[in-house]
């Protein structure tokens, strides 16, 4: 069994909480043999604020989300709210966007939960994680591309 809470200020909390235990749904053919507990929390922003600017692209360093591990069976998911601009102004994400990152950041929950990333020595496509993001951008990592892939799909959960 999977439990997904939400917690912070979400637009439309009880649709994006329904949102969100459809996704699980989806993602889960067959629930996990132990319990999970995955906290979905809104954050105002996700600025980096010990990073630099970023003066070659004219940005903060930020997130739109984040996904780990708290311990066994706990997994915590945190989504921005709002893109902080270079004047330091907050910029609203739209439902679209923050349906998009809350997808994507649950791939990687059942990613944790089905152990295909955790620990830096996981093997992952015949690699360890730490191979990977030493030899390839962000993007490429095979734990990314599986997110990127089934993030529109699951966007339609919505």
């Amino acid at each position: 069994m999977i439990l997904t809470t939400l917690d912070g200020r979400f637009p439309s909390k009880t649709r994006f909480a329904r949102y969100c235990d459809d996704v699980v749904d989806f993602l889960f053919d067959t629930p996990p043999k132990k319990e999970w507990t995955i906290v979905v929390t809104m954050r105002r922003h996700l600025l980096h604020e010990n990073e630099p600017f970023d003066e070659v692209n004219d940005l903060f360093y930020q997130d739109g989300g984040l996904c780990w591990i708290e311990d066994d069976n706990y997994i915590l998911i945190e989504l921005a709210r709002n893109f902080v601009n270079k004047n330091r102004e907050l910029i609203h994400y739209s439902i679209p966007e923050l349906t998009t990152t809350a997808a994507h950041e649950l791939v990687h929950a059942k990613q944790w939960i089905e152990g295909y990333i955790g620990e830096s020595n996981i093997i992952v496509e015949g690699h360890t994680q730490n191979w990977w993001m030493e030899n390839h951008p962000h993007n490429e990592l095979p734990w990314e591309r599986e997110a990127y892939e089934l993030q529109s799909q699951l966007v339609e959960l919505w």
